[in-house]
């Protein structure tokens, strides 16, 4: 048997021509290059993104998704530095909190890792409502000293998990996230009895919220940024908004079918984009445009046209792209970036400039890492939406209990989120926006509701705005489909945002009022009914003169 020497795996690598070279340098022909260059240093040509159709010929961006060994990668990169940009075709992140709440390493030493030794095994039921009812597919996480085991509940909402090394004694916490109508649930240093269940009550969400689903509602974050349905004739009517995630599940009653939609994941067809198996992109569709139906929740924007580009699971900077090149070809007004990445893309950089000088508006979450803003919300085109959240609207023994930040507003109501990026040196966050304990809807069953948190979360509030803006603005909605209108319209949102004493780098300008956005009286209701009083008595003393 011939014996191969261990090889350098190969990675994907997004490859675009410089359109500025060196003077005595001709640009690089992308066609010539994929055709007669990669085949013979061994460089497989996977994807070709075209230019969106109808471009100017000085305005058209080709790129190239490549397979090859690190070294081709800096052989490609040395032997055209000047003429090409070489680089890695990123994964993408979703910025809901639950890709990052249980960072392992952060609970305890990974050198010590159990291999045998005393074994603990713990039975747990799962059980929610009134009357109680098993609660089944829930995640449940036992997080020891030392180890740590999950898995997810059966149809009788029983599990049983096994840890190594522990005690009852040495268990640190355990952490339930139910799949949808009930509120998650975090207990440190949980009193488990082994040899026998432990019974888990969850709190429903009709409990926080009376009624619901049943009768609609407005989340606690439309209400903070001040979505008065009575005061507000608007409801995103005439507006393209582009939701780049992981699809629609259309089958959801609060969430229509989309006007448009495309699937660039390994598995698409003409109408997978209609299919969400991750759940991420139907959350945040909810929050723009849940639909005003008397059940469920209602969206900041339910009348407007909803444009689907699936890119997770799996996502990358160059699904990003063709998602983005989507947005273009069909004019959308404003696009949802619930996503993103530590790594900057200087070819991801070029796209998005296209998209802003097409009339694109391109707002993003800042990411979920607690560090800087990440990619593409770093980017000084992008408006950058951090998270908050606000005390009293979740169960205290939720886990959104634990996203409880630093600092807290100057009224004592908000709070910044723990896991939101916010802004270092040489960066800008634009403003922030609800992103703890949001309710929305998943791809469950036709009626399935969920709270998640998330820079994910904060975004689509602000894009939900946004549409409202577009809508209401006949001076920002009639001007040509340039840069100058992208500007127009995040200066209206940043121009709506309230100070709410959190640190700049956090908040940004402040939490966007919907009202002062669309020039309408920001006087409370109940200020209203005490105005009406005042003028009913002053009516009833003129009658007796």
């Amino acid at each position: 048997m011939t014996i191969q020497p261990l090889q350098s795996r190969t990675e994907r690598y997004l490859i675009s021509a410089l359109q500025t070279v060196p003077a005595g340098l001709e640009p690089v022909d992308l066609d010539i290059l994929a055709s007669e260059i990669f085949p013979n240093i061994g460089i497989e040509l996977l994807d070709k993104i075209p230019s969106v159709p109808g471009q100017r010929e000085s305005e058209q961006t080709e790129f190239l998704v490549a397979s090859m060994t690190f070294e081709k990668f800096e052989l490609l990169s040395e032997q055209y530095k000047d003429r090409l940009i070489v680089e890695e075709d990123t994964t993408l992140d979703i910025f809901q909190s639950e890709s990052t709440e249980l960072p392992i390493e952060q609970y305890f030493d990974l050198n010590l890792i159990p291999l045998d030794g005393q074994e603990l095994s713990v039975q747990l039921v799962v059980k929610g409502g009134n009357p109680a009812q098993p609660i089944k597919n829930a995640k449940v996480y036992l997080i020891g000293s030392i180890w740590f085991a999950n898995g997810t509940t059966d149809k009788e909402g029983k599990i049983t998990l096994t840890l190594y090394g522990e005690t009852v004694d040495t268990l640190r916490s355990l952490y339930i996230k139910p799949a949808n109508s009930y509120w998650s649930y975090w207990i440190a240093k949980p009193d488990v009895k082994q040899g026998e269940e432990n019974l888990i009550s969850l709190q429903s969400l009709s409990d926080q919220f009376p009624q619901f689903p049943q009768q609609e509602m407005y989340g606690w974050g439309q209400q903070a940024m001040n979505l008065d349905p009575a005061k507000i004739p608007y409801k995103g009517t005439g507006v393209k908004i582009g939701i780049i995630d992981s699809g629609l599940y259309t089958e959801h009653k609060d969430l229509g079918d989309g006007k448009d939609g495309s699937d660039f994941t390994k598995d698409a067809n003409e109408t997978s984009w209609r299919k969400d198996i991750v759940g991420h992109g139907s959350h945040v569709a909810g929050i723009i445009a849940g639909l005003h139906e008397s059940t469920g929740i209602k969206g900041f924007a339910p009348d407007s046209d909803i444009y689907v580009y699936k890119v997770f699971p799996g996502g990358r900077f160059s699904d990003l792209i063709k998602g983005l090149n989507k947005c273009i070809e069909n004019q959308v007004d404003v696009v949802n970036l619930s996503l993103g990445s530590k790594k900057r893309s200087e070819i991801l950089a070029q796209k998005i400039t296209d998209a802003t000088n097409k009339g694109v508006a391109c707002i993003a979450a800042a990411g979920n890492s607690a560090t800087k803003i990440q990619y593409p919300a770093a980017f000084d085109e992008v408006l950058a939406v951090a998270a908050i959240g606000q005390f009293g609207t979740f169960p205290e023994n939720s886990y959104h209990k634990r996203q409880v930040g630093e600092y807290k507003s100057n009224n004592g109501k908000y709070f910044t989120a723990r896991f939101t990026c916010f802004a270092e040196e040489g960066q800008t966050m634009d403003v922030c926006a609800p992103g703890v304990a949001i309710i929305s809807s998943i791809p469950d069953k036709p009626d399935a509701y969920a709270a998640w948190d998330g820079t994910s979360m904060a975004c689509p509030q602000v894009v939900g705005l946004a549409a409202l803006i577009i809508e209401a603005h006949k001076d920002i909605r009639d001007m040509p489909r340039n840069r100058q209108r992208v500007e127009a319209l995040f200066t209206a949102i940043r121009d709506s945002a309230v100070d709410i004493g959190l640190p700049s780098q956090y908040q940004g300008k402040g939490l966007p009022d919907t009202q002062k956005a669309l020039n309408i009286s920001s006087i409370p209701s109940n200020k209203w009914q005490k105005i009406e009083e005042l003028l009913t008595e002053a009516l009833q003393l003129l009658s007796l003169r």
